[in-house]
């Protein structure tokens, strides 16, 4: 008798225990494409979209005004967001075949993951959570697609992209390979309605219900137990066509629908055009943003309605900016990014140090209550700190890359560095430069990339070494880097730089010299001098069109 009471005494104290233990939290990692810092509502309403559920999630929860991420275009800041590593950390097949240690690297477009199992989806997998990515993914390698689906380098496999049904038949074809690929070789326990890369003709038409869809579907299987969304939409990435797309809400990137999603708070038309109409934001992007924010909305009231928006870590960041975009500039590499979760964050916290993008991963990592396996390396620190105490400093400096550039934030300072390697000077056509604007991107000749930035900054960004007071001077227009007065400044900064290029172990201009490195006196005068013989200019137009010509020999310096 007393040793069965004893037997139930503790087996009551044992549910009492497991009941009153903390339930792991959930994560709902929202990534967005291409938006500006000021464009919504978060870290002010001022001149922001008309976007109230994300400005709701910004007051009841932690903004942090001085993120960063650790890339301007989507793939290498991607690759930080799945795995908390800087992208030249990249040890994904493509990339290190393309670039291995002995020479620099240019971090960009050709990285792709490891499939090693050091990324979020499979790490989380491993310790208790049930993991789903749905969305655009742009860091995937096309020779291990081969596998899946033959032909896949060469899309369409000589299918013509104007005949639909054609089309229809290989995009749902893409379109089973690619979940195969997130679950059998990323890690991810299910995936499902994922873009590759960009959305592609015929089928060029954003469709988020599509994917809040599938992201819904995930939420009300998995509601019983911990799970991590990677959710990424595709709004506000170009084309602009964002009423064109509203009335094409049976095409996606796994071609045309049997039905169209029905979904509640989904907004319609002429809502959308209205908010974007009153909005203080008036920009080809800006309905895109209003339409991004009612995804928010629809996604973020679901999960109140299934219970769970309590204890979900809702972490919402775009990958990069846009009018910096592909370049190392606060346009370029400064980040929208919040986290909310009521039973975690208090409300209207704001957090004012500088943290990265590399950050999210450790954040959930700590939260999770998981310990990394010793080959995975990671940049980030957790965030968890700051949300009771928002005013202590967990770096001294953030870093960001991309293709030929490096960039590194402390203090009021920003140093970026430009050091093209041999390859990409051999490309470059000096003799003419109507052509060189082509050649002188960070990542690639990519045109429209690159003159981004030399619309508004003629030269500037090409300049080897460039040093900005980001207090004094936000927009980046007077480089320091030749003042006599920051001498002092610029040496502490390529210091700091220095650490983290030594991480990386392989070769970077003259500051670690290697096989196809090239000191900037050897090409940057002569680049630009060139550069300063032609004019850009932008023709505004839906996705902007730019000519160049020669300027007047009167004009040029």
């Amino acid at each position: 008798m007393m040793k069965t009471l004893s037997l139930l005494l503790s087996t009551a104290m044992c549910a009492l225990a497991c009941a009153g233990a903390e339930r792991k939290p959930n994560f709902v990692l929202f990534v967005t494409d291409d938006h500006d810092v000021g464009d919504l509502p978060i870290l002010s309403a001022d001149q922001a979209a008309d976007a109230p559920a994300i400005g709701r999630l910004a007051k009841n929860g932690i903004v942090f005004e001085r993120a960063y991420v650790t890339s301007a275009v989507c793939t290498p800041s991607r690759y930080t967001l799945y795995t908390g590593r800087y992208p030249g950390r990249s040890q994904g097949d493509t990339y290190r075949n393309r670039y291995p240690e002995t020479v620099q690297s240019n971090p960009g477009f050709i990285l792709d993951l490891e499939k090693d199992g050091t990324n979020l989806g499979a790490v989380l997998s491993k310790h208790g959570y049930v993991t789903g990515h749905v969305g655009k993914f742009h860091v995937g390698d096309d020779d291990k697609m081969e596998e899946f689906i033959p032909g896949f380098k060469n899309r369409f496999a000589g299918k013509d992209k104007s005949d639909i049904a054609e089309a229809d038949e290989f995009f749902k074809l893409r379109q089973k390979a690619y979940e195969k690929y997130m679950t059998q070789v990323i890690g991810y326990d299910w995936a499902k309605n994922i873009y590759w890369h960009n959305m592609e003709e015929p089928f060029r038409y954003h469709n988020p219900s599509w994917t809040l869809e599938a992201a819904f579907e995930f939420l009300e299987s998995n509601k019983e137990r911990p799970f991590f969304l990677h959710y990424n939409t595709t709004l506000v990435h170009g084309p602009y066509n964002w009423e064109e797309s509203i009335d094409h809400p049976m095409y996606s990137d796994a071609g045309r629908l049997d039905n169209i999603p029905d979904l509640p708070h989904v907004q319609n038309k002429a809502d959308m055009l209205e908010k974007s109409k009153r909005s203080k934001l008036q920009a080809q992007r800006t309905a895109g943003l209003v339409w991004l924010d009612n995804s928010v909305d629809t996604l973020v009231k679901k999960l109140d309605a299934l219970g769970l928006l309590q204890d979900t870590v809702f972490i919402y960041i775009a990958d990069h900016g846009i009018t910096g975009k592909s370049s190392m500039y606060e346009g370029g590499i400064r980040a929208s990014m919040l986290m909310h979760c009521p039973s975690r964050i208090p409300a209207h916290t704001r957090a004012k140090h500088l943290v990265s993008s590399a950050d999210i991963a450790a954040t959930i990592y700590d939260l999770a209550g998981v310990t990394l396996p010793e080959n995975y390396h990671i940049d980030g620190k957790s965030l968890a700190p700051l949300f009771k105490n928002p005013d202590q400093q967990l770096h001294e400096s953030v870093y960001a890359e991309e293709g030929a550039a490096r960039a590194v934030v402390m203090g009021d300072y920003k140093y970026i560095t430009v050091r093209y390697n041999k390859e990409m000077l051999a490309r470059m056509r000096f003799d003419d430069p109507e052509k060189l604007v082509y050649d002188i991107t960070y990542v690639d000749s990519n045109f429209t990339l690159g003159m981004l930035q030399l619309d508004p900054r003629a030269g500037q960004l090409t300049v080897a070494d460039q040093l900005y007071n980001l207090k004094d001077d936000p927009q980046e227009k007077h480089n320091l880097a030749n003042d006599p007065a920051h001498a002092e400044t610029l040496a502490r900064m390529k210091a700091e730089l220095m650490k983290y290029l030594v991480s990386f172990k392989r070769p970077y201009g003259e500051f670690i010299p290697g096989e196809n490195t090239v000191h900037p006196d050897q090409w940057n005068e002569r680049l630009l001098k060139q550069l300063d013989k032609v004019q850009v200019r932008d023709i505004s137009t839906s996705p902007p069109i730019y000519t160049v010509k020669l300027k007047e020999p009167e004009k040029i310096k």
